[in-house]
Formats: structure tokens, sequence, C-alpha cells
């Protein structure tokens, strides 16, 4: 359409001109000429230049844009693409297919838009020897431009979709009839329905690809759920750790510990930060190393469920995630340790356990050597945590007897959170051995580490929940990781930014990339 020409068209033997143009109008009024005032008001005008982002600048996807599209209350049956490139009148069919995919989520089905697009590009960007009449071109990284462009259209086209018009039948006129209504009518009507609709009507809408479809906010039904066969005042399930034949059971901890177990865990205390030196730089340390992108990801996701063992998948936005369980669970009870260093609440055991033939078991199963006696090398580990006793009280409420070397608690690192006890005698022994007790960061340190080695989801943890619905399901790795483990790393977690590189976060999917194969398809 040019409106720097005149055109004057008309048949043979005719004064009057069909088509008409002077050479001093603007486009839009060209388009009115040619095609009518139908299409002149419904016009809406778009533009795009990138030739000052230097971003676009350097990555080759500098052009200029001057469009005037319809709008939605505008639509015929075949589409009217008009594309200048560098002034010339030329084609591309992958350009009018991604504006028409746009259209589709605004105009009727089977219909379709006018569309009047001038493109500028660099010379050296463009390939005209695509078609032997050069009616069609191709440029550099055309798809990224073509996004571009839809972009620019679509936000347009959001922004005029405020107000439609529809063609409404009329019907014929009836005289009213006024009935009273009632106070009890009346207060039936909400009072913010206006409100709500107005509030509504005033929020922009959103490009379907960028739109977050769930609130990481909301509840879900199933923390209201009761397993078949559950009840709160069933006796607590018994852990055999076997020895020799004989058994030395423990218990799970007591109901304190366990009472919200069917609903959404108890809202966490607040804990008063510990006052040691070492302690703050821990948690200084910690904060250093947080990865700032991961951090949002965590703190405002949504759990979609557990895949495996291993791994589970969470939604942030319009992309979804891969994490492993196992990594993360262990780095969120490490960071939990410090936020509740000497302010641990208990797990009590139903009886106290002796500490030598714990450390026996995870000698003999650890060593491998049949026929070795370590009954006295679990007595002096047994020595070694019961003359410190004191200190793993105050600092992290595991409470040894020094008497009779047993252990009778441990901390509760997250809120109703239970270790799988049959690693109990693998920690003690762990913490006989691995612990450096000399200097007090160190200590504290790898204390942490094997405290979150121990209460960590294990890959080999064979319960998913899934399969059984007599199974009880607060020991499921599913619910654990649903109400008690995704709550804390939503609230305190930093993760550090190895996560970034080493496989324990995966972007699986994102929202944006599946409309581009789906548009393709």
């Amino acid at each position: 359409i040019g409106n720097r020409l005149s055109f004057n068209c008309k048949k043979r033997d005719t004064s009057v001109a069909d088509v008409c143009t002077t050479g001093n109008q603007t486009t839009e009024s060209v388009i009115r000429a040619l095609y009518g005032d139908s299409v002149a008001r419904e016009l809406i005008h778009v533009t795009h230049d990138t030739g000052s982002d230097e971003n676009f600048t350097r990555s080759l996807l500098t052009f200029s844009m001057d469009a005037y599209v319809t709008n939605a209350n505008y639509h015929i049956k075949k589409t009217t693409f008009i594309l200048f490139i560098n002034h010339r009148l030329v084609e591309s069919k992958t350009l009018k297919t991604g504006l028409e995919s746009v259209y589709s989520k605004y105009l009727p089905k089977g219909t379709h838009p006018f569309i009047y697009l001038s493109l500028v590009f660099p010379p050296q960007n463009i390939d005209v020897n695509v078609h032997p009449t050069k009616s069609e071109v191709r440029f550099l990284n055309e798809e990224r431009v073509i996004d571009v462009i839809k972009q620019a259209i679509e936000e347009k086209l959001l922004a005029n979709n405020n107000s439609r018009t529809l063609d409404v039948p009329t019907l014929p006129q009836v005289t009213p009839t006024l009935t009273p209504v009632s106070a009890t009518q009346r207060g039936s009507i909400p009072k913010d329905s206006t409100q709500s609709s107005s509030t509504q009507r005033a929020n922009p809408a959103v490009r379907q690809d960028k739109f977050v479809r769930n609130d990481p906010k909301d509840q879900t039904i199933d923390s209201f759920m009761v397993s078949k066969n559950h009840s709160r005042d069933e006796d607590e399930n018994e852990v055999g750790v076997k020895r020799s034949g004989n058994s030395i059971n423990t218990d799970e901890p007591s109901k304190k510990a366990k009472k919200s177990s069917d609903d959404e865990p108890t809202p966490t205390r607040k804990y008063k930060p510990c006052q040691l030196t070492s302690v703050q730089n821990i948690v200084q340390d910690l904060e250093k190393t947080k990865h700032s992108g991961l951090y949002d990801i965590f703190k405002d996701c949504t759990l979609v469920g557990c895949v495996d063992g291993v791994f589970s998948l969470i939604q942030h936005r319009t992309k979804l995630y891969g994490i492993n369980i196992p990594n993360i669970s262990k780095e969120v009870l490490y960071q939990e340790t410090f936020a509740r260093f000497g302010n641990f609440d208990k797990i009590r055991l139903s009886s106290a356990l002796p500490l030598a033939e714990l450390i026996q078991v995870a000698l003999e199963l650890s060593m491998n050597e049949p026929g070795t006696d370590w009954t006295h090398t679990a007595k002096n580990h047994a020595t070694t945590l019961a003359e410190r006793y004191q200190m793993l009280d105050e600092y992290f409420s595991i409470e040894i007897d020094p008497e009779t070397k047993s252990v009778s608690a441990l901390p509760q690192i997250i809120d109703n959170f239970i270790p799988q006890m049959e690693y109990l005698p693998n920690f003690l022994l762990n913490l006989a051995t691995k612990v450096e007790w000399e200097y007090e960061s160190e200590c504290f340190i790898s204390m942490a580490k094997e405290l979150s080695e121990f209460y960590s989801i294990h890959p080999d943890f064979d319960n998913l929940g899934n399969e059984d619905l007599d199974t009880d399901h607060e020991q499921s790795l599913g619910w654990k990781i649903q109400h008690l483990l995704f709550p804390a790393f939503r609230k305190n977690f930093r993760p550090p930014k190895t996560f970034s590189n080493d496989g324990t976060v995966i972007q699986v999917a994102s929202l944006e990339n599946l409309y581009k194969i789906f548009e393709r398809c």
C-alpha cells in the first residue's frame, strides 16, 4: 500500500475511477480508501523498533515494524495479509501462519483478520533468492523475529480486548412488572458481586503461553484425607533393629510429635537465633552461597507430585522442574539444624536404647568381616558419645545417659518429621567416628552433616504410598514430601549455587516452548 504515489484505476470506457488514491495520504487513509470503513474503524496501530536495543543489535535481530491490524471485533472468512519488507510487497507463509495463530484465540472459529505489516531490515539480513519471482524472502533469525512480532501484536490485542461489539437480536418491548423484594431476598445478594465483576474487568488479560494456572498458596483436598484403618489413638509402629537373632526394638516418637500427622503440619514456632559466633558465621556462609534464582523458585513453587524414590516435580510460574529429593532433603535438614541450633524439640523414644549394642549392629553390617568381635570397639565408641552427653543435649537435644550409656531422645529438626529409625545404628557410629570434636566450628558442621544424612529421604525408601490404600500415608514418601519437607524448603530454604549445575534441579518443560511446538503442529 503506497502512500507516496497516487493511483487511479478505472474500467475501459468509464470516466469514474474504481480505485483512487492521492500521494499524500497516510497508510490508514489508504487502507480506508481501498478496503472501506468497516476495516478502517477497527484498525490497531502497532509499531516496534529494536534498533535502539543493544541486545537485539548484537543478536542480529535489528528491525523496525509498522503495522495496522484489525481488533477482535472484525473478522472475515479469509485472511487479508499484506506484507512489505524493505518497502517491497512480498509473501511469508511462516509469518502469516504465526499471526493467524495469535488471532485464533480471539476470533470465532473459521474466521480471520486483516493484517498490514511493513518491516524494515538491514539489507545484509535478508535473502531474496528464495523464489524465482522474488515474491518470497527469508531473513536471519526468522523464528525469533516472528516471536517478537507476534508478542507486539498480541499485547495490542489484549489492550484493546476490553470492549467487544456483539450482534444482539432486538427483543420486543415488554412493560416491566415491579415485584416487591423482601429484606431477606435483598440480603441474599452477595455484597461484593459488583465489585468482583469490576475487578475482573479491570485486570488485564494474560497471554496464554504466559498464563500461570495455579496458586502455590492453594490448599489441596488430600491434606484433609484420613487413610483407611488409620486412627490417632493407635499405638506407634515399632521399627526393629536386629542383631545376631536378637531384636532391639525402638518405637516411633510419642503421639505428641505425631498429633497432626493427618492434617497440615502445625505452624512452626519461632526459634531464637543462636548467639554463638561460630554458628552465626556458618549461617552467613549459607547466605553467601545461596543461588538467588533457585531461592525464588523454591519460595514460590507448587508441588506437582513424586516421580519415584529420587525425583519429584515442582512448578514455578510457567516452568516445570525435576528436583532430586534426597539431595534437597539433606540440604534442608542441614540448614534447619543451624536455624534451630540449641532450640530443638525432642523426639522421645519409648525406652532408652543401649549405645554399644546399636553401634555394634552398625559395625557388623558396614565392616563385612564375619567372625570379628566388635564388642570392645562398640563400647569405646559408646564411651566417646557418653562423655559428651552435655554438649549433645544442650545444642542438639540428643539425650544420652552417661551412666547406662543409652540414648532416649533425638532432635525434632522439622516439625512432625520422623527419621527412618533403621538408620539409627549407623548414625550413632558416624557420630563417634566422623565428628571433629576438637574444634567448635568443624564440630558443629560435621554434626549437622551427620544429622542431615540420618534424617534425609533415602533413595531406597520403597513406599510411595500410592499402591496400597491401606498403607498409613504419614509413613509414605509422597506424604512426607508434600506435608513435611515441602513446606520447610518453601519457607526457609537457601539452595546452594551447586544445585544449578549438579543435576539436583532440572528444568523439564516450559509453557512458552510448548506453545511454540503446538503452533507448528
